[in-house]
């Protein structure tokens, strides 16, 4: 991210040098009012165009609100990719489903963020994934999986999880 000049503005809290998750979407959502807000772990690679998902959703008879999510596909990455291996992702030869309590993206309308009441997580750290699939539900929400419509692949590296995760 940083060497692609996507790093956090400064408004947005850290603890260290990792970004919160619930000031990265507070962010998006006073930046972009009445939206819907993707938020995307940086090692996430998304294989499909999104807007018409969104847009089925948003024109359904859905009755309730709704938070978008998708299981990942696990891929070795260890190169630089150009077009002819991006295309080979977009297949699922070798490609396995990810753990199931890893979920790296999320896609919920920008009224839901201040509702939503989420305590201090660190971007890439365990925990702030299974809390907002707890408070989706506690809400009663529609919590739609769109893993069949949707090709998310992870890029596989060492895990980099600290031992003060769940202290912060």
């Amino acid at each position: 991210a940083k060497n692609n000049d996507c790093i956090a503005p400064k408004i947005v809290k850290k603890i260290g040098n990792l970004p919160l998750v619930n000031c990265a979407l507070s962010f998006a959502k006073d930046l972009f009012p009445e939206s819907y807000i993707c938020f995307i772990n940086s090692d996430i690679m998304v294989m499909t165009d999104l807007t018409p998902i969104i847009a089925f959703m948003k024109n359904t008879r859905l009755k309730k609100t709704f938070v978008l999510t998708a299981y990942r596909k696990e891929a070795n990455v260890e190169n630089v990719l150009n077009g002819n291996d991006m295309d080979k992702l977009k297949l699922d030869n070798g490609l396995i489903r990810g753990r199931h309590y890893a979920l790296d993206i999320f896609i919920l309308h920008s009224g839901l963020i201040s509702a939503m009441d989420m305590p201090n997580y660190r971007v890439g750290r365990i925990g702030w994934d299974s809390w907002i699939a707890g408070k989706v539900r506690k809400m009663d929400l529609g919590f739609v999986d769109i893993s069949n419509m949707a090709r998310i692949v992870h890029q596989d590296h060492p895990q980099v999880h600290d031992k003060t995760g769940w202290d912060t």
